[in-house]
Protein backbone atom coordinates (compact mmCIF):
# COMPACT_ATOMS: atom_id res chain seq x y z
CA UNK A 1 0.00 0.00 0.00
CA UNK A 2 2.54 2.45 0.54
CA UNK A 3 4.59 1.42 -2.33
CA UNK A 4 1.75 1.84 -4.43
CA UNK A 5 1.11 5.32 -2.71
CA UNK A 6 4.78 6.63 -3.46
CA UNK A 7 4.98 5.36 -6.58
CA UNK A 8 1.82 7.77 -7.59
CA UNK A 9 3.68 10.62 -5.56
CA UNK A 10 6.35 9.93 -7.92
CA UNK A 11 4.21 10.06 -10.94
CA UNK A 12 2.93 13.82 -10.18
CA UNK A 13 6.45 14.87 -9.39
CA UNK A 14 7.30 13.27 -13.20
CA UNK A 15 4.28 14.77 -14.49
CA UNK A 16 5.29 18.51 -12.28
CA UNK A 17 9.27 18.05 -14.06
CA UNK A 18 8.17 17.78 -17.74
CA UNK A 19 5.71 20.57 -17.44
CA UNK A 20 8.79 22.47 -16.17
CA UNK A 21 11.00 21.09 -19.20
CA UNK A 22 7.79 22.35 -21.15
CA UNK A 23 8.28 25.58 -20.09
CA UNK A 24 11.69 26.64 -20.02
CA UNK A 25 12.08 25.13 -23.38
CA UNK A 26 9.74 27.64 -24.56
CA UNK A 27 11.47 30.43 -23.11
Amino acid sequence: LMLQLWNNEGMVLTKELQQLRMQSCKS
